[in-house]
């Protein structure tokens, strides 16, 4: 059961069920019993189950606050300096800092994709016919990972690809405007997860078994 509002499981519900649904608030669950299938409903939530998550503080089992500090692991094929300078603004701009050895941090790796080829054909007046043979280098993917005590808690990562529709300027060939498209190409902007929580903070409370005999 999740507190929306608290950004909690409020309590877990564990159901040895063949098979369960729901009408209203109630679960009605069928049980191989001693004396065949048995069916039986079950009242849930128990006001002392939405009770459980009544006294959390939303803001405080969230991974990341503004005034916090974070570690930078930084580990980038390319361009390390230009995409350390994109993830430090953005967490400055969020009222976060940079700082070695602390409890939040941020692992940072660029993979770069092998080389491929690919076929492209020009559409338009004026096109050549055919298809185009290009050899596609310089893919990559960014992939940031947020940890608290070693623990992953949210990721999020971006990728330059070759284009669909390569924007061909005049004199290019196609191979030429895929490599230009390329190297001109960034990473979406950088999303800071002040909405993160701290899973070992958010619960559940509480764990009940559903059974033939109700709840337990």
């Amino acid at each position: 059961m999740l507190d929306v509002d608290q950004r909690v499981i409020t309590w877990r519900y564990e159901s040895s069920a063949l098979v369960s649904d729901w009408l209203g608030s109630w679960n009605w669950a069928v049980f191989d019993g001693d004396d065949g299938l048995t069916l039986v409903p079950i009242k849930l939530p128990r006001p002392t189950d939405l009770a459980a998550s009544e006294t959390v503080d939303p803001d405080a089992i969230l991974a990341l606050r503004p005034g916090m500090q974070v570690s930078l692991d930084l580990q980038a094929a390319r361009n390390g300096a230009e995409i350390r300078r994109n993830i430090v603004g953005a967490l400055e701009r969020n009222g976060l800092s940079i700082a070695p050895n602390q409890p939040v941090r941020l692992k940072v790796t660029e993979e770069l994709h092998p080389p491929r080829e690919a076929m492209y054909r020009q559409i338009g007046v004026g096109a050549r016919r055919g298809e185009e043979k290009v050899q596609v280098t310089g893919e990559r993917t960014l992939k940031v990972v947020m940890e608290v005590d070693g623990d992953q808690m949210w990721s999020w990562s971006s990728s330059v690809t070759a284009p669909f529709m390569p924007d061909i300027k005049e004199g290019e060939s196609m191979q030429e405007a895929v490599n230009r498209a390329l190297a001109e190409s960034e990473y979406s902007e950088f999303p800071v997860p002040l909405d993160a929580v701290d899973l070992s903070k958010a619960g559940p409370f509480g764990t009940s078994q559903l059974t033939i005999n109700g709840i337990e």
